[in-house]
């Protein structure tokens, strides 16, 4: 990308219960796109005690919330209804590594569920299953499907006022549901769903989708977030 040092990223890892105990996971997926992007991932165990020590010992330079679980909705102040495969140990682990991030102004990518954790952390809610609370008018289940740039700085950027996106997800945020400091820069227009958000004085982005595995969006998107890393404040770029 340039003749600059790679940057360091912390990145959130998915956990799930076995026989043995818990065990933390990360597809290739993330570690190929990130070497795409000039950054060398470093893995976040969901069971660090300490992340400000952690993070400095690594000497990291931003954070990749990834995908995965859903979160626990007791972080939005919802009961239980649709939410799947709850982990609190990761929730946990991913509000302190956007505590360190805040504290240190520093950049932070997030990937569908990482959006979704953006989100929460900041203050705003989720739908918790899509097809039960919002409808079937677009699937977002294992597809793909166009959405819309609603900010003229990233349509610019883009060269396009509509891309199409993968989707993995039964969760999400409307507008009415997204924390006062996110701006939404993309949404999927037949069932407002928020599928890009960007953080008003934080050098923070999310997606909805994935864009580290196959997409029809991948040029774009490693458009989008090579300027992301290279302004910090994409927005302002």
């Amino acid at each position: 990308m340039n003749n600059s040092a790679p940057k360091k990223f912390a990145v959130s890892l998915n956990t799930r219960q076995n026989g043995s105990g818990l065990v933390d996971s990360l597809a290739h997926f993330y570690v190929d796109y990130l070497h795409q992007l000039d950054v060398v991932p470093i893995l976040v165990p969901n069971n660090i005690t300490d992340i400000n020590a952690y993070l400095t010992a690594v000497g990291a330079d931003g954070l990749l919330l990834t995908g995965g679980s859903d979160l626990d909705p007791v972080r939005y102040g919802q009961p239980d209804t649709h939410a799947v495969r709850i982990m609190p140990a990761r929730d946990t682990t991913e509000f302190a590594l956007l505590d360190w991030a805040t504290a240190h102004h520093a950049p932070v990518i997030g990937i569908c569920r990482g959006i979704q954790t953006i989100n929460v952390y900041w203050g705003g809610s989720l739908v918790q299953d899509i097809p039960a609370q919002i409808g079937t008018q677009v699937n977002h289940d294992e597809t793909t499907h166009p959405i819309t740039l609603i900010d003229d700085q990233f349509a610019a950027l883009i060269g396009a006022r509509t891309i199409t996106v993968n989707s993995f997800h039964h969760q999400a945020a409307t507008v009415a549901m997204l924390a006062n400091d996110l701006v939404p820069f993309a949404i999927s227009e037949p069932d407002g769903i928020v599928e890009g958000v960007y953080h008003r004085t934080q050098p923070i982005l999310g997606v909805q989708w994935h864009p580290e595995r196959a997409v029809h969006s991948r040029e774009t998107d490693l458009k989008m977030f090579r300027h992301f890393l290279a302004q910090g404040m994409f927005w302002r770029g």
